[in-house]
């Protein structure tokens, strides 16, 4: 006989979970394809000799979660050239867990026009895999925060050289820093082992950034980050590490390089992660006359949509508040559902994020608080 069961494939959200490191090694067996790294001690067997050893360090600092290595395959030449890097990038698909890429080893070795050109290559990979990216600012402009858009070596020129098309993917973070060794050295393995950290124990609608995760194995930056810097640089999209006391070095940005904020972009690719996940259910589904096929739709989207508001990644004090799912005859033209396409209008309000904290001191007299008060209500 045959048993009929529902559907046993439970939704799950498509969050952020791991990282992939772009770089080199002398090892030529694992190139142009993600390897699994879960301690520096096996990647040390895997990949000898890599310039990315003290990243691989660095990440670790922050978080024991594994990553993935993609090992460029880099013939006869010291730097990989952008179609290899290219190369690299294409070994990451979406058959892969969501994740972050980065590559330091990259950009350590870069001028200001090929970082430019890596940040576009990665951008572009995000983009299309709606994945967060990770970029330092290259060699050049590792210390230097410019005081306009154009000046040769500056972060903010960097910055503005990157492709529009790319920057909604990107998260820009400046300056490099300085490690325990006394090493110079780009920041986006401790800024990612952080990422991961925040999102694996405090969800992924956290930013991650603040005083609540300073970075571990920092000990300075190399150029010196302080409010005035940041006013000039934050505003520009551009992430920095400071110093802050009784904290110590703590990236003090989170925003995406178009200006979205960082967790902002992470709900949103978990929210276009799981719906498409979830509406394979619906695709060969039968139209049938009595809405039910309406009906289901909305409620795979609200199952969704209502775990992502619980997990403080919609704004909104009800669930009703937060988002609005349409799929009905009014978004749904016979036409539309002739050539064998389901719309679905969803209507949404992500998380934002504080960037500043204004605390406002209004003295009174003595025994004077009560009426302070009272004429404050009374407007």
């Amino acid at each position: 006989y045959v048993s009929e069961v529902s559907n046993p494939r439970a939704i799950q959200l498509i969050t952020p979970s791991v990282a992939y490191m772009l770089g080199t090694s002398t090892n030529d067996t694992n190139v142009n394809v993600p390897v699994l790294v879960q301690s520096r001690a096996e990647f040390t067997t895997k990949f000898p000799a890599s310039p990315s050893l003290v990243y691989v360090e660095a990440y670790f600092l922050q978080t024991k979660r594994p990553f993935y290595f993609v090992n460029i395959l880099n013939v006869g030449i010291i730097d990989p050239t952008i179609s290899e890097i290219n190369t690299a990038l294409n070994s990451l698909s979406e058959a892969l867990e969501t994740g972050v890429i980065f590559a330091p080893e990259l950009f350590a070795d870069a001028d200001r026009t090929d970082g430019v050109a890596i940040a576009n290559a990665i951008g572009a990979k995000g983009t299309e895999l709606q994945w967060l990216t990770v970029i330092d600012t290259p060699y050049a402009a590792r210390a230097t925060a410019g005081t306009d858009d154009v000046t040769a070596g500056s972060v903010r020129a960097f910055a503005t050289a990157i492709g529009a098309s790319t920057k909604p993917s990107v998260n820009l973070i400046f300056p490099w820093v300085v490690n325990t060794n006394m090493v110079e050295m780009a920041a986006s393995a401790h800024i990612v082992g952080m990422y991961i950290y925040v999102w694996t124990r405090d969800g992924f609608a956290t930013p991650p950034a603040g005083t609540n995760y300073p970075l571990t194995g920092v000990s300075g930056t190399v150029t010196p980050i302080n409010k005035a810097v940041q006013d000039v640089l934050n505003p520009k999209n551009i992430n920095c590490i400071r110093f802050f006391r009784n904290a110590g070095w703590c990236l003090y940005g989170s925003r995406m390089l178009n200006g979205t904020f960082v967790n902002s972009k992470v709900v949103l690719n978990v929210i276009s992660a799981s719906m498409a996940d979830a509406v394979q259910r619906l695709v060969f589904a039968n139209l049938d006359s009595q809405g039910m096929l309406f009906l289901r739709a909305k409620e795979l989207a609200e199952t969704v949509l209502y775990r992502i508001w619980l997990a403080g990644g919609l704004t909104g004090n009800s669930a009703q508040g937060a988002y609005s799912i349409i799929c009905d005859n009014t978004n749904n033209t016979p036409s539309t559902l002739q050539a064998g396409k389901l719309i679905i209008d969803i209507y949404l309000t992500p998380s934002s994020t504080v960037e500043v904290v204004v605390v406002v001191p209004h003295t009174v007299t003595i025994g004077g608080l009560e009426a302070a008060l009272e004429n404050l209500l009374r407007g």
